[in-house]
């Protein structure tokens, strides 16, 4: 009998403390973080959704950065604004979890354009625009292939 009661009290330790070390709001362990942008390269995998798992380590730097299956292009991306994030020394050994949605939505552009939205506590959305198909002039009529007369 005591060595069930025993059990059950290291399993439920056990359980209390890993949820401690998860943090309830991210956004109260972020001292500053750079929105996430969109490149053109990641436009042919749109639309996408990407779990970001921030395990936070000493010194307010990241410990390690978890994407799940996202696509690589996708993690080297993220890796730009997650691992150079400042972080509060006081959620050290804490894993804090943002979604990061990216969307192709809105009037086509001839340029790359892209917004970012953020839903409290831990959501961004980046809205990119889609782009109107076009042909580099400067290959028929540029100046290393000047038209001729």
């Amino acid at each position: 009998m005591i060595l069930r009661s025993t059990r059950f009290v290291v399993l439920a330790s056990a359980i209390f403390s890993a949820s401690a070390l998860h943090a309830e709001n991210p956004m109260d362990c972020v001292r500053e973080i750079t929105m996430p942008d969109s490149y053109l390269f990641v436009y042919q995998l749109l639309p996408a959704s990407i779990q970001v798992h921030v395990t936070i380590g000493n010194e307010g730097k990241a410990r390690n950065v978890d994407y799940g299956n996202a696509n690589p292009s996708f993690q080297l991306q993220l890796d730009r604004y997650f691992k150079t994030a400042s972080y509060a020394e006081s959620c050290a050994r804490k894993t804090i979890d943002f979604t990061v949605h990216y969307v192709l939505e809105g009037q086509k552009t001839s340029g790359h354009s892209s917004e970012v939205r953020f839903k409290p506590p831990n959501d961004f959305t980046v809205v990119c625009r889609p782009l109107i198909p076009s042909l580099d002039p400067m290959r028929e009529n540029g100046p290393s292939n000047p038209k001729k007369k």
